[in-house]
């Protein structure tokens, strides 16, 4: 067979909102099972770290910085249920509170 399994969903930016943010996560991953793609990897946990910035010499990524706790924490418990679970920040990263709620949340998956 020369046809992935996983087929991962575009990235994802770090905020709340349906145009490309962790609102869009669960549709777009809807979309992909009607489309006949069962097995979606979802973006990253948190979001992209990255922006893509247009310069003189083309294309260039900038850092973003980390998402908010919330926003984090949001991203954890809809991930949770999705096929595939990756991490572009660590728990360990924002807090301790953010990495108890993560451990508590993914023990579901177990």
């Amino acid at each position: 067979q020369n046809l992935p399994i996983f087929v991962r969903i575009l990235d994802r930016s770090s905020r709340w909102d349906e145009n490309n943010g962790l609102r869009s996560v669960i549709p777009t991953t809807l979309t992909f099972g009607i489309l006949g793609y069962p097995f979606v990897l979802p973006d990253m946990i948190g979001g992209n770290g990255f922006q893509l910035v247009a310069t003189e010499n083309g294309n260039s990524s900038m850092p973003v910085g980390k998402p908010e706790n919330e926003l984090f924490i949001r991203w954890v418990q809809a991930n949770a249920f999705l096929p595939a679970v990756q991490f572009s920040f660590a728990p360990w990263d924002i807090d301790n509170q953010t990495v108890n709620i993560t451990r508590k949340v993914l023990q579901l998956r177990a």
